[in-house]
């Protein structure tokens, strides 16, 4: 008979899809932060390098929303439920606040 404890113990398959996936998903997201700064110089508008910089941009809208898809995909493995609710979402707490507040006071400080 098999149990949900068992179940809990094994070993999660690693996801190498994934993994390229999220390193072409950087990729895109580093080439909108460059290019649109192209894109917002006024002086290059119509030229080669401006159409270049649009065409880049353009392919690399698809990179935010794959983020989101495997963030959900990682979320959706029952094991990270199995503690309920609470426990799920203090985890992700910890992970996630720290960064927020220290990016703020970044932005707020420095920027």
């Amino acid at each position: 008979m098999t149990t949900a404890v068992s179940e809990e113990v094994s070993p999660r398959p690693y996801r190498w899809d994934l993994d390229v996936l999220r390193i072409m998903a950087i990729l895109g997201v580093l080439a909108i932060h460059i290019f649109g700064l192209i894109l917002g110089e006024e002086q290059l508008r119509g030229t080669s390098t401006w159409y270049f910089g649009l065409i880049i941009d353009l392919g690399s809208t698809w990179c935010v929303p794959v983020f989101v898809m495997i963030s959900g995909a990682l979320l959706l493995d029952p094991r990270a439920h199995v503690g309920g609710p609470g426990i799920f979402l203090r985890k992700r707490a910890l992970r996630l606040v720290p960064a927020l507040v220290v990016w703020h006071l970044v932005y707020l400080l420095l920027v």
